[in-house]
């Protein structure tokens, strides 16, 4: 039940200001790690660097949401809060803390270029599992990141449901209250 999604193209250049921030701060993390670690990330600070080439974006997140509650997200939670100055701060997370379909290890996007990192590997949730990540909390910046991403990505319904069933199959059974949020979700991104 894994359903291929398209590759995403990476923004050549850093050029946001929120995404600049972001990458600054992750190298200075970098020049702290003396081995190569694998940091899984999601929420705002991935999609901020998927739209990194976007000037418009202005949108400010003081979290970096790691997927992976791991030896190397510890280390990196360490790294990150010796920066001086720090202005992000980890928070690491179980898979099984959200909604995400079961083999989002196999499609994450590597950004260690883009961000410039030499020790760590940063590795983005693929657009379509960040908005899946999003759909049971849904508040409106949720759904504001979501549309962004639909939209810069062209994230076809067919492709975005199939995964999204993917991930309903393998989550704990849903509540009453989610069934009720990921319907208004689906509704707001005209997935329904």
């Amino acid at each position: 039940m894994s359903a291929t999604l398209f590759d995403v193209r990476l923004p050549a250049t850093i050029q946001a200001q929120p995404a600049k921030r972001i990458a600054e701060f992750i190298r200075h993390v970098d020049q702290r790690c003396s081995a190569h670690i694998d940091v899984p990330i999601y929420g705002s600070v991935a999609i901020t660097l998927f739209l990194a080439d976007d000037p418009n974006l202005a949108y400010q997140t003081d979290d970096i949401d790691v997927a992976s509650t791991g030896e190397d997200a510890r280390v990196f939670g360490e790294l990150a809060s010796q920066v001086s100055g720090a202005t992000l701060r980890v928070q690491a997370y179980s898979v099984q803390q959200w909604l995400v379909h079961p083999d989002w290890r196999q499609e994450l996007v590597d950004v260690s270029e883009l961000v410039g990192t030499n020790h760590i590997r940063l590795l983005l949730l693929h657009p379509v599992d960040v908005i899946i990540t999003k759909l049971l909390r849904w508040h409106d910046r949720d759904y504001a990141d979501a549309l962004h991403l639909k939209s810069h990505f062209k994230i076809e319904k067919g492709v975005f449901l199939e995964r999204l069933q993917g991930a309903i199959e393998c989550y704990e059974p849903l509540s009453d209250r989610d069934n009720s949020t990921l319907r208004f979700a689906l509704e707001d991104l005209e997935y329904s």
